[in-house]
């Protein structure tokens, strides 16, 4: 939900946003056009940050959508992480500014903005604690000041402060 405007955003299967406009009653649907190409990758995950930028998770990267000029730009998230490929599953931004990315195979990313626009990507949270499934499913910025993080096979909790994961949970254990 767009906390400005109170509009309602969904990503689809094809590729495209739908906005309900709260005011109207209607749906408007939008083409995500990175470098004059539609993206046909389907949208997983939508986040709008403090910017009221809209950051949209594919099975194909992500992506920074501006809503007031229709512009889409595709983030080298993958030349950042120096990886081939990445699904965005889920998407949330911390107290700190910090948007962090929930992966199907890279598990939980921090992306953070230079002044210049620069964007630095890091992973490799879930190495430190020895886990053995990097699939993120869902992320939760607290007002404790924690992000919590839902694995296909368990629980944890990251402590922005401390750039580490703190605790994990699992019916393993």
């Amino acid at each position: 939900k767009d906390s400005v405007s109170g509009n309602l955003w969904f990503g689809n299967k094809n590729g495209t946003l739908t906005v309900y406009n709260i005011k109207s009653g209607k749906f408007t649907t939008r083409s995500l056009l990175i470098d004059g190409i539609v993206n046909k990758s389907p949208i997983w995950a939508l986040y709008m940050d403090r910017q009221r930028r809209l950051w949209v998770g594919t099975e194909q990267g992500a992506l920074l959508y501006e809503q007031q000029t229709g512009a889409c730009v595709k983030l080298p998230i993958e030349r950042c992480l120096n990886v081939q490929a990445i699904c965005v599953r889920a998407i949330t931004q911390t107290e700190d500014g910090a948007i962090w990315l929930g992966t199907s195979w890279h598990g939980v990313c921090r992306i953070t903005e230079s002044a210049s626009g620069d964007i630095v990507a890091r992973k490799g949270y879930e190495r430190n604690i020895k886990l053995d499934s990097y699939s993120v499913r869902s992320l939760l910025a607290s007002s404790d000041g924690n992000l919590y993080i839902g694995y296909t096979d368990g629980f944890a909790i990251l402590s922005p402060s401390q750039d580490a994961i703190c605790e994990f949970y699992t019916t393993d254990n």
